[in-house]
């Protein structure tokens, strides 16, 4: 109820009775705080100041509801003590010229139930307050598009582009400006001196990565992109590591590194350095066999990828750069 509907009454002499929760603090209602945004409090303390006798207990109200509904001519109580609520409600009942102010002061964590309507509670049963048909529906809708939106996943993109400045640039600018974030990159020429092939792994839904594809290909630069699957595809990353190694680890991660079909490409008294091909899946394992050694330094490349069997990409893409110059 504002302020205007509250003098409207008074002039009237309307005699509604209105109670004010007040736990001294401007802000959401506390229950919904707690139910559905996870206790994640916010509110300002309207108590500012000490008592008129200079006692810090209290300080002053602000805004102070009894004064302020008596300006507008209405009968105001306040209660501060549980034990006289009952005589509270029937000193207020007792009035029917006017509207009647209650001003309940509770603690400020203190819990104001129910807040849905009581056949709810009848149907749930007492103390289990049912979220508001509102809510349902929304946390409904919610749910439903859940389900129906498909997961990101992990897609392999082989981008031919003509090997000239700048192109590289104006490719990983498409995926920033939609705010994808892309997992490898690894760029090199084929065996065209003229063209260039950039392997990008990027972690997106198929719907969004379609459309970059799209907009990918009316860039001038750009000759051709074909994504890999797995299954279809090759695909190997590179990793050197140098790990810390005694003569009394370096069998041990010598033999790590034949299980691996790895190589060791140098070694010093302290450490060994290993250079590995192949998958993921495979670096990641033996990565985690040498961390007990301790790794004192880690460069990896991004995941190049062809495609199995005999076709290649190149080939149509070179005669229509042929044509275009």
């Amino acid at each position: 109820m504002t302020n205007q509907e509250l003098t409207t009454c008074a002039l009237n002499n309307i005699p509604i009775k209105v109670a004010v929760i007040n736990n001294g603090a401007l802000g959401m209602v506390r229950q919904w705080q707690t139910l559905f945004y996870n206790q994640r409090y916010s509110n300002t303390v309207l108590h500012s100041g000490p008592d008129a006798d200079g006692t810090p207990a209290r300080g002053t109200r602000v805004p102070d509801f009894v004064k302020l509904s008596e300006a507008m001519g209405c009968y105001s109580i306040r209660c501060e003590d549980p034990a006289d609520l009952d005589k509270v409600i029937e000193e207020a009942n007792s009035i029917n010229d006017r509207p009647v102010v209650i001003d309940f002061i509770v603690h400020e964590d203190a819990m104001v139930w129910p807040m849905v309507a009581a056949r709810h509670l009848q149907r749930r049963g007492p103390g289990r307050a049912r979220r508001p048909p509102r809510l349902r529906r929304q946390r409904r809708r919610l749910r439903d598009r859940e389900r129906t939106t498909p997961m990101a996943e992990k897609h392999t993109l082989s981008v031919l582009v003509e090997n000239k400045p700048g192109v590289l640039a104006r490719i990983t600018a498409l995926f920033s400006r939609r705010g994808f974030n892309i997992d490898s990159l690894a760029v090199g020429t084929t065996e065209h001196p003229d063209i260039s092939r950039i392997t990008i792994v990027v972690n997106v839904e198929g719907l969004p990565l379609e459309q970059v594809t799209k907009q990918l290909n009316k860039l001038v630069n750009v000759l051709k992109i074909v994504e890999l699957e797995p299954a279809a595809a090759i695909q190997r990353e590179l990793v050197l590591v140098k790990v810390r190694a005694d003569s009394e680890t370096r069998s041990q991660i010598v033999e790590i590194v034949q299980l691996f079909r790895a190589k060791t490409v140098d070694v010093s008294p302290e450490a060994v350095t290993i250079e590995a091909t192949g998958g993921a899946d495979k670096l990641e394992a033996m990565l985690k066999m040498l961390e007990q050694y301790g790794i004192k330094e880690l460069v990896q490349s991004g995941t190049i990828a062809i495609g199995r069997g005999a076709r290649s990409i190149t080939d149509r893409s070179l005669r229509a750069l042929d044509r275009s110059a």
